[in-house]
C-alpha cells in the first residue's frame, strides 16, 4: 500500500552509506543488499512480522516488540485520525499478541478469560458451544459476523507436471471440456461441509459449487478414461496405473483438517483414491514456488476481488492454480511457462482491468468476465458457501461491530476505535 522512501533507502546500494549498509547486513545474517531490501520492504498484510520492526507506518499502533511467540503493538503518537470530539486515535494504548503453539492452545486461552479479542482465524464455528458455556463466567460477549475471506477453495494445478512427458494429471487437468474439474465439484457436498463442520450457518453453495452428483460424478471420469478400477476398487489412470488424487494443505486455521477428511471421504465416493497432505508453513510455500503441489486447500480474500482491494486470486497468491505461468508473466517471460491460449485469457483480463476504476462499469465488466474465467476453468471449486465467522469479545469492550456485520474483526489494522467500559 505504501512504499517509504527514507526508510527503504537505508537498504539499497544506490542511496544507502556503504559502511552502514555493511553494518545492516551483518546484523541481518544477509550478503545481497536486494535480499535485505525485499525483506524489509513489507507489505500490509505482513505489519505484524518481525521483520517489520522499525518500519514506519499508518496504523493506529506501531509494532515495537517482535518475537517468536508475542508481538506488541504501541499506539502511534502520530496516527491521523480523530474523533468527533477532536481527541486523537487509538483510544487503546497498546497491544499484545501472543502467539499460541496450537488451535487447542488458541481454544482454552478464550475459554479461560485470557483473551480479550478472539475472531474467525482464532477460533471456529465448532467452538461456539464451548465458548457459550463459559462466557458469562469470564464476562465475554459472543457473537457472529460475516468475512472478509472467500470460505476454503479446493484448488486444481494447472501447471503441476506440466514439464513431466506422459503426465496423467496434465492429461485429465487440460481438458478442453474441463471435465476433470467439473467431476471433482460434483463430487463435493458444501452443504455436507455447511452441517457437519458449520452448523448450517455459512451461506449458499457459489461459484462453481455445483454438488452432490455422483452420477455426473462418475460419468465425466469414466469419459476421461478413468472407468477401470483397481483391485481396491479405486479408478485407475487412462495409463492403466493407480491415480491418487493428492490434495495438499497447512493446518493454519482450525477447521481445516476436518474440512480435508471430509472432502476425501466426498470425493472418493466417485471412485478417485484421495490422499491428504499436511505440511507446516514453511514447505507450504517451498513446494507452491516449486510448482510440487497438485490440489491444495486455501482461503482468499473473494469478497474483496470486486473492489481492487485484494487480488490474490492470481495464480501463486494463495492456493497455486498456475504457478509457474505466474512465474513467465510477472518475470517478462524470462522464467516459468508460457501461459497456454486458455490461461493467456486469464491474463489478458488481469491486466485490462487494471485500465479502469475497478467498481467502474468497465472496470466490473471486466471483472466479471474475470470472476466467470476462473469459475469456468474450475481453478478453484469452493468448499462451502460464504462464510460466517465467530468472536470472543471482553464485554467491556466498545465500538464492536454488531452481531451479522459483513466482515470480521480485524484487531491492528481498523480497530482504533474500540474502548473499554469500567464494567
Amino acid at each position: 500500500m505504501f512504499k517509504p522512501a527514507h526508510y527503504l533507502k537505508k537498504f539499497h546500494a544506490k542511496y544507502a552509506d556503504p559502511a552502514e549498509l555493511e553494518k545492516l547486513l551483518k546484523e541481518a545474517n544477509e550478503t545481497s543488499w536486494v535480499n535485505l531490501l525485499n525483506t524489509k520492504d513489507v507489505a500490509h498484510w505482513d505489519c505484524g512480522e518481525i521483520r517489520a520492526l522499525g518500519q514506519p507506518t499508518l496504523n493506529a499502533w506501531v509494532l515495537t516488540e517482535a518475537t517468536q511467540d508475542r508481538r506488541v503493538f504501541e499506539r502511534n503518537p502520530y496516527f491521523w485520525h480523530v474523533d468527533s470530539n477532536g481527541r486523537q486515535l487509538p483510544y487503546v494504548d497498546r497491544v499484545v499478541n501472543n502467539l499460541a503453539i496450537d488451535s487447542a492452545a488458541t481454544l482454552n486461552a478464550v475459554m479461560a478469560g485470557k483473551v480479550t479479542l478472539a475472531g474467525g482465524n482464532n477460533v471456529s464455528l465448532s467452538d461456539m458451544p464451548v465458548l457459550v458455556q463459559t462466557a458469562a463466567q469470564f464476562n465475554r460477549k459472543i457473537f457472529t459476523t460475516g468475512s472478509f475471506n472467500y470460505p476454503t477453495m479446493l484448488f486444481l494445478n494447472l501447471d503441476y507436471e506440466y514439464d513431466k512427458e506422459g503426465s496423467v494429471w496434465q492429461k485429465l487437468i487440460t481438458d478442453p471440456e474441463r471435465r476433470f474439474g467439473q467431476a471433482i465439484a460434483a463430487a463435493m457436498d458444501p452443504n455436507e461441509v455447511n452441517k457437519t463442520i458449520f452448523f448450517g450457518k455459512f451461506g449458499q453453495p457459489f461459484m462453481n459449487a455445483t454438488g452432490p452428483d455422483l452420477e455426473k460424478a462418475n460419468s465425466l471420469l469414466d469419459a476421461l478414461g478413468l472407468d477401470k478400477r483397481g483391485s481396491d476398487g479405486l479408478r485407475l489412470g487412462p495409463d492403466g496405473q493407480p491415480f491418487i488424487f493428492r490434495i495438499t494443505f497447512n493446518t493454519e486455521a482450525p477447521e481445516t483438517a476436518p474440512i480435508a477428511e471430509l472432502l476425501k471421504e466426498q470425493i472418493q465416493k466417485s471412485g478417485l483414491h484421495v490422499e491428504l497432505e499436511v505440511v507446516d508453513g514453511t514447505l507450504w510455500d517451498q513446494r507452491r514456488s516449486a510448482n510440487e503441489i497438485m490440489a491444495s486447500l486455501k482461503w482468499n480474500d473473494g469478497e474483496a476481488w470486486a473492489t481492487g482491494i485484494s487480488e490474490d486470486y492470481l495464480p501463486n497468491h494463495k492456493g497455486p492454480w498456475s504457478p509457474m505461468t505466474w512465474l513467465y508473466y510477472s518475470t517478462g517471460g524470462k522464467q516459468g511457462r508460457q501461459p497456454p491460449a486458455y490461461v493467456k485469457e486469464f491474463y489478458d483480463l488481469h491486466t485490462a482491468r487494471k485500465a479502469y476504476p475497478p467498481e467502474s462499469d468497465k472496470g466490473m465488466e471486466i471483472y466479471n468476465k474475470l470472476y466467470k474465467w476462473m469459475s469456468d476453468n474450475y481453478v478453484m471449486i469452493p468448499v462451502v458457501g460464504h462464510q460466517v465467522k465467530p468472536n470472543s469479545v471482553d464485554a467491556r469492550l466498545r465500538n464492536l461491530p454488531n452481531d451479522g456485520s459483513p466482515f470480521d474483526l480485524d484487531v491492528y489494522i481498523n480497530a482504533e476505535g474500540y474502548w473499554f467500559a469500567a464494567k
